[in-house]
């Protein structure tokens, strides 16, 4: 009886491994891939609705007037015969300075005495040089 018992306590010990590796194994895996395959699923919904957005902008650009209040908005454009000013921040009070509201209109600005160059253009003229 003693031998037979060994044989039956055997045969369970790899029953239950066997259950082990064929059953939980396999089922965490597919725990797993479930989780990967949500992941993914929710970066795919992140995604669209990027592109989405992306395709409204996309359509708002074929507007002329969008087109031109962004140009406005970030480029400080005007249209011909405006003329735009600038609001500078007020001085600090250390610098006893003013307040400066000046036109951006390039046709506006002083132009240098004829053969002046301006301090900027020289400094870029001998950068340019060195390459």
């Amino acid at each position: 009886m003693g031998a037979a018992r060994r044989v039956s306590l055997v045969v369970l010990a790899v029953g239950i491994t066997l259950v082990v590796v064929v059953g939980i194994f396999p089922t965490r895996t597919w725990l797993e891939q479930q989780a990967a395959a949500r992941r993914a699923s929710e970066q795919v919904d992140a995604l669209d609705r990027e592109n989405a957005e992306l395709e409204q902008e996309i359509a708002d650009l074929q507007d002329p007037e969008v087109v031109a209040d962004l140009a406005r908005r970030d480029f400080s454009m005007v249209k011909p015969g405006e003329e735009a000013y600038v609001v500078l921040p007020p001085a600090d009070e250390d610098s006893g300075g003013t307040t400066v509201v000046a036109p951006t209109d390039p046709a506006a600005q002083p132009k240098p005495a004829t053969g002046a160059r301006w301090v900027v253009e020289l400094t870029w003229d001998g950068l340019t040089n060195l390459w």
